[in-house]
């Protein structure tokens, strides 16, 4: 393992492990997400990023270092359950004790990871190709919606209807970037039309995603209370 030297902002938009265990829990629930996402980890199919690290090493003390990318093999002597892991996906440090053979002994070497990243398009292959903040797709559903035209009511929705797999994928999406007063119905549409070119997107679709609460209350007028005389 060597410190690779790289810009952390590079990083930066990478899930924290808390936000990649969230998501995943969403579709698989918490135990099963942990195992998830430790076994592709382990496999090397999920990238791990860490800001820090530190080595020790029997009889040749501490090397430090920064922006480094995880190596595979470092998760694999790990379990979800493993008491190093129980604070890691809430900090994102963990530390992992590997035995290396030298030409006399096995030299015992402790790794302490600081501050790990996931890689984005890694959790969102994992929760079957829903886009999460920072993804690719969530990217590119994100960019088409902005070539949309500023009524959606105007354009002519032609084409056969978007299937309720393919909307809910861009809902999750939508969600991670309007909110508050950005999300409104009108801004949900025209966000849903301008992500499915050449498909059907209905308001009322959209109106069930964000569900009837996000409609808006019509309000209703009150007579002004009578003046005590």
């Amino acid at each position: 393992m060597q410190d690779s030297g790289g810009n952390a902002g590079e990083h930066s938009t990478w899930l924290k492990p808390r936000d990649a265990l969230s998501h995943i829990s969403a579709v698989l629930g918490t135990e099963n997400a942990q195992d998830a996402i430790l076994g592709r980890l382990r496999s090397g199919v999920i990238v791990a990023y860490a800001r820090q690290f530190t080595v020790s090493r029997q009889g040749y003390g501490d090397r430090q270092g920064a922006n480094v990318a995880v190596p595979a093999e470092h998760w694999r002597p790990l379990t979800a359950r493993n008491s190093t892991l129980k604070t890691f996906w809430v900090s994102g440090d963990f530390t992992v004790f590997l035995h290396q053979p030298t030409q006399h002994f096995d030299q015992l070497s402790t790794i302490r990871y600081t501050d790990v990243r996931l890689d984005p398009d890694g959790i969102a292959d994992l929760a079957g190709g829903i886009p999460i903040a920072h993804s690719r797709r969530a990217q590119e559903l994100l960019a088409a919606a902005a070539h949309q035209t500023d009524n959606p009511e105007t354009e002519a929705q032609k084409g056969p209807r978007i299937s309720a797999a393919a909307l809910k994928a861009w809902f999750a999406a939508y969600m991670l970037v309007y909110q508050g007063t950005q999300d409104t119905e009108e801004m949900a549409l025209k966000s849903a039309r301008g992500a499915f070119p050449g498909k059907s997107v209905s308001r009322d679709q959209v109106r069930e995603l964000r569900g009837a609460q996000k409609r808006g209350r019509k309000s209703v007028p009150r007579e002004d209370s009578p003046r005590i005389k």
